[in-house]
């Protein structure tokens, strides 16, 4: 009677286990939801500042808002590469990243140069440390 307690504690409890608050990306992986691109770490936020962005091909100017829990996070540097894994390749155009203060920057030269299937590709550097973000994104 008591092994088989034991063994119906251990079917009802495991599966809960593996369930719960946690909502950590595996290493190496990026969380996105709701628009807001998380760091590898999982530290820290970027999140678009335009409702309902659908990237067209051509030149774009798209501010961003660098943050973790407990707000805005300044950056001393940000840059920017539009790739396209499906493809190798990224954009001709450099994209330019201007410091707007309070954890908001400024890209412009965004320029996607085909639709499909993109990734802007971002390192921010706070606090000394480097910190990589992949936010996908679909071009029409």
């Amino acid at each position: 009677m008591r092994l088989r307690t034991l063994a119906l504690l251990a079917c009802f409890t495991l599966p809960l286990a593996a369930c719960g608050d946690d909502d950590s990306t595996p290493a190496g992986e990026m969380q996105h939801d709701d628009g807001i691109t998380r760091s590898e770490s999982g530290n820290f936020m970027l999140h678009p500042m335009m409702a309902d962005w659908a990237p067209t091909t051509g030149d774009h100017t798209v501010r961003f808002h660098l943050m973790n829990a407990d707000g805005a996070v300044q950056a001393s540097a940000l840059t920017v590469e539009p790739w396209m894994p499906d493809h190798g390749h990224g954009s001709s155009a450099v994209p330019v990243a201007t410091d707007m203060g309070s954890g908001m920057w400024e890209v412009s030269s965004l320029v996607f140069t085909m639709p499909g299937a993109w990734e802007l590709r971002f390192e921010a550097t706070i606090e000394g440390a480097v910190e990589r973000f992949v936010m996908p994104v679909t071009v029409q």
